[in-house]
């Protein structure tokens, strides 16, 4: 083993202490932080408000409010920002020049972030299902499981659109549209199987055998009816981490082969 391979672990761990420890600065970090704690303070506010609660509220907006619009909101905005923020600011170059390849730059950034705003969504999803628990039969398994989904669906769309970044140089815009636009589209669409391919799906699926699904209304059940009956926790658990290793391989690969370009310095 040469020399400047023997460093990698150490340079490995200094790249994810570096992107854990920034992950919430600044004004964006702000932001991520109270659109992550959204989901808790709806659940508060319902909670509280007095209305009656029952297991198809609580489950809709974890799955259309939580798992269908913050977590891939986070995810994308997360993802992008892996190496998007050093091309932006002209410092990938000092990265890239390191004695480290650029794939393990690309991961260790990527599990930084991930790992720092995944405790984040972890911990604001508990919150909100604990708060749930007050007024619908959550046991603290359910909440924790939740918890826990939350932060999978999280990591695997932040995985994506990182990759995505490393492809598209408006990846915000493009992520949108594929994230919020198509993925919506095709995750509720019955009987085809293509609902399949949508991360939502999964994480819906996982989400729903934490629970009795004749709980739900006929309403809720409808907008679940591309979960098919032979579709099992385990097969989307397997499905979610191949979409998150292929994404982080197709990312890895891209920065090791493709030159980047910097955008022209201001004059």
């Amino acid at each position: 083993m040469s020399s400047s391979q023997r460093p990698l672990p150490r340079n490995f761990l200094l790249l994810f202490g570096n992107a854990a420890s920034r992950a919430f600065l600044g004004r964006r970090g702000l932001v991520l932080i109270l659109l992550a704690a959204l989901p808790a303070v709806l659940a508060w506010f319902v909670v509280h408000s007095g209305a009656r609660v029952g297991m198809d509220v609580f489950l809709g907006a974890t799955l259309m409010f939580a798992f269908q619009f913050i977590v891939p909101f986070l995810g994308l905005l997360v993802g992008v920002a892996v190496l998007g923020d050093e091309i932006e600011g002209r410092t990938v170059t000092y990265l890239f020049t390191r004695p480290q390849s650029r794939p393990v730059v690309f991961l260790a950034r990527y599990l930084g972030f991930a790992t720092a705003f995944a405790v984040l969504v972890f911990v604001t999803t508990f919150l909100a299902a604990h708060f749930w628990s007050s007024g619908v039969p959550i046991t603290p398994r359910q909440v924790a499981g939740t918890a826990g989904i939350a932060a999978l669906g999280f990591v695997v769309y932040a995985a994506f659109f990182a990759a995505l970044r490393m492809y598209v140089s408006r990846a915000l815009f493009v992520g949108f549209i594929l994230g919020f636009i198509f993925e919506g589209a095709i995750s509720k669409l019955p009987g085809t199987g293509i609902a399949r391919c949508s991360v939502w799906h999964h994480v819906a699926l996982l989400e729903v055998r934490l629970f009795d699904p004749t709980a739900t209304t006929h309403e809720l059940r409808e907008l679940l009816s591309g979960i098919g009956a032979d579709e099992t926790a385990a097969g989307s658990l397997m499905t979610l981490g191949a979409i998150l290793v292929v994404s982080l391989a197709a990312g890895a690969w891209r920065v090791r082969t493709q030159e980047t370009r910097l955008a022209n310095a201001a004059t």
